[in-house]
């Protein structure tokens, strides 16, 4: 890490840099276009312009929810998030959930995703949290290879989708 905030890495990946989104602002159109798109496969509803507004409302703050952003040779080519999702009233303890996880199709199969799934694994254990979750449509294999553990099926906006966990092992 160069940073609190910042990771270079190279390898068989390509040289890259991962960093909040808030110091890259823009690339905000770019990445909100890519969650919509993303969220609108997955049966989610919301307008383009409601994501672009919820990204930039991160940038007053240093807490979750938060984007990071992956740049090679200074273009934005895949970003994640953690945001908290409450689905009761007895949610007493805020369980960061990654989601968002996106690569651009032309840098897919070069480690990237890894790369940014591992950076954010790594920021939540900087954080302090104990535990992260995540829903997939579809990349239940991949993060079990990671270590991430199946919880439970979900349906989520018409969608069926695997609930997972990591956890941290912080005190």
């Amino acid at each position: 890490m160069t940073g609190s905030f910042d990771s270079v890495c190279s390898q068989e990946t390509p040289t890259f840099l991962i960093a909040e989104l808030r110091l890259y602002p823009q690339f905000l159109s770019v990445i909100a276009a890519w969650f919509h798109s993303q969220r609108t496969l997955g049966g989610f509803v919301g307008t383009l312009e409601e994501c672009e507004r919820k990204l930039a409302a991160q940038f007053g703050s240093d807490d979750i929810p938060v984007t990071y952003v992956t740049l090679v040779d200074g273009v934005a080519v895949g970003a994640a998030s953690f945001v908290y999702y409450e689905f009761t009233d007895k949610d007493v303890v805020r369980v960061p959930w990654l989601t968002n996880v996106f690569v651009e199709p032309k840098f897919r199969r070069l480690g990237l995703g890894n790369e940014l799934v591992a950076f954010m694994e790594q920021r939540a254990v900087e954080m302090a949290h104990r535990k992260i979750n995540l829903f997939t449509v579809d990349k239940r294999s991949f993060y079990q290879r990671r270590g991430w553990c199946f919880e439970y099926k979900a349906r989520l906006s018409g969608s069926d989708v695997d609930v997972m966990s990591l956890g941290l092992g912080n005190a």
